[in-house]
């Protein structure tokens, strides 16, 4: 039966529950629900950069995520999309309707978190390194938390391979608009509509910038092979 938005909030926070403890109510290891959503696609094209283009190497990245991630006994992983054509009606509807049909999709598999991977770009090609957007603390402090430690691994690791840190490594990018596009609560909300979208549906979001396209270096130590 289709569910209420309630509904999946009340199950966001069982599962919320489990994950504190764990383990789940049985005393098996709990499983895990990843929804990858590499950003972009043919159709809502991304950046472009020294030979590279955007939606066509996140897709890589998370083809090679989610089959690391499935080395994992426990661990569930879907992609929003699986091949460079829009997945949700292409010239169709605009990248914000198909964002939007992204996060919904991640409810629908009741994902325990959404990774949306993307490379950055700037008119600065000096710019270079890892940064990765986190909720804020606004209306679900809890999932901002979960997502400030997510973005914090992330970029740990990313860092490790010997990125460099761009904007701090972890940050957030609150509402530009006016007026400000706000939470139910009355707070401001996050920028990024994926990261806005999964909050109010209970999930953590976080979006990954791997490198800069701009970046020769950035293209040539970790994006060329």
């Amino acid at each position: 039966s289709e569910q209420t938005m309630e509904d999946v909030l009340q199950e966001a926070e069982s599962v919320k529950a489990e994950a504190k403890s764990g383990r789940a109510a049985n005393g098996a290891a709990r499983q895990m629900i990843i929804v990858l959503d590499p950003g972009h696609d043919w159709t809502h094209a991304g950046a472009r950069g020294n030979g590279c283009n955007e939606e066509e190497l996140a897709l890589k990245i998370a083809q090679y995520c989610k089959t690391e991630l499935q080395k994992y006994t426990g661990v569930t992983v879907y992609m929003t999309r699986s091949g460079n054509d829009c997945p949700n009606g292409g010239g169709a509807v605009s990248s914000a309707v198909c964002n939007a049909k992204r996060v919904e999709y991640a409810v629908a598999k009741k994902a325990d978190v959404y990774v949306s991977l993307h490379l950055n770009s700037s008119v600065n090609t000096g710019a270079r390194g890892v940064g990765v957007y986190y909720p804020n603390s606004n209306y679900r402090p809890d999932i901002g938390e979960e997502g400030k430690g997510l973005a914090t691994d992330i970029y740990r690791k990313l860092s490790a391979l010997g990125l460099s840190t761009w904007a701090g490594g972890i940050l957030i990018r609150n509402t530009e608009s006016n007026p400000p596009t706000l939470y139910p609560d009355g707070s401001h909300a996050d920028y990024l509509g994926v990261i806005r979208r999964s909050k109010e549906a209970g999930i953590p979001a976080v979006l990954v910038e791997h490198a800069f396209l701009s970046n020769s270096a950035d293209v040539s130590e970790f994006l060329s092979s």
